[in-house]
């Protein structure tokens, strides 16, 4: 099978995924209702940033949009679009051994061997950490993921490390880090706009429909009818992320990036801050 049949092919799998997924949206399962970002970052004792914008509209929600906070799982995302963007054989299958498998790998951990196709779709749909590292050997590393960035034009993002110590998001470092208005941009420039060709595009936000991490959290407060291509995150200092594309039945576009954090290394991320995150977003942009 060769690139351009194995991508079609991944592109069926991941469409019949995303479907599933998408008719999981809807539920109500917190009564707990926030107008604004603040009251929200209250409510949790969280530094959160925000931005999220219904294109074409000028409306707008955002919330410390230019602050930093830690890219962690939301790297995947970059990381196969750089893989997808360099013409690799989705087919081509590399092999690893046991000292190469970290933790927070369902798929790859039971392997020792995977197709890039395989690994990108690990990556997005389960977060499959020696997944992201196998597409982060491909491109380059951490620096090559950020010297793909940077031809982008974003020019805040940016990847230090590999999983798992990309997720360490120590306070006030810098390292793996972006800012909710930068890495909105940069995903909605390779979901929607110009970073990938049409078929690379159209594949990536088919496996990120499919993702297992977000239908119980932002995912479930979504309107009957609407669906989401979009990556979560998770790491220390109760760290937690979510940012993507919502599209509507009307075919509006609402691009957005939730990131949290405390400086607390002892406090866990609260799965219940993204579920009312996403009410939040569909309530104010909806």
């Amino acid at each position: 099978m060769g690139p351009t049949t194995r991508r079609t092919a991944l592109l069926g799998t991941a469409s019949v995924a995303g479907a599933l997924a998408a008719g999981l949206t809807g539920s109500t399962a917190s009564a707990a209702t926030y107008d604004d970002p603040a009251e929200l970052e209250a409510a949790y004792d969280v530094t959160l940033g925000l931005w999220a914008e219904r294109l074409g509209s000028g409306r707008r929600v955002a919330h410390r949009p230019d602050r930093r906070f830690p890219l962690l799982s939301t790297f995947k995302v970059l990381a196969a679009a750089a893989v997808l963007r360099s013409g690799a054989d989705l087919d081509e299958v590399v092999r690893y051994d046991d000292s190469d498998v970290v933790d927070n790998s369902p798929v790859t951990g039971a392997r020792r061997r995977v197709s890039y196709a395989d690994a990108i779709d690990a990556a997005l749909r389960y977060s499959d950490n020696t997944a992201g590292n196998i597409m982060l050997a491909r491109i380059g590393g951490p620096a090559g993921l950020t010297r793909f960035l940077r031809g982008l034009g974003d020019r805040t993002t940016r990847l230090d490390r590999t999983e798992p110590t990309l997720n360490e998001a120590l306070p006030g470092d810098e390292r793996d880090t972006t800012t909710p208005r930068a890495v909105a941009a940069t995903y909605a420039r390779l979901l929607l706009g110009d970073g990938l060709g049409t078929r690379d595009r159209y594949l990536l936000r088919a496996v990120m429909q499919g993702s297992t991490t977000s239908v119980t959290k932002l995912r479930s407060q979504l309107p009957a009818g609407w669906w989401a291509a979009d990556k979560t995150g998770g790491g220390a200092y109760a760290t937690q992320n979510d940012v993507g594309v919502l599209f509507t039945p009307a075919g509006e576009r609402i691009v957005f990036a939730v990131m949290s954090r405390t400086d607390d290394p002892d406090r866990s991320g609260d799965p219940q801050l993204m579920v009312d995150a996403g009410r939040l977003l569909a309530a104010r942009l909806g």
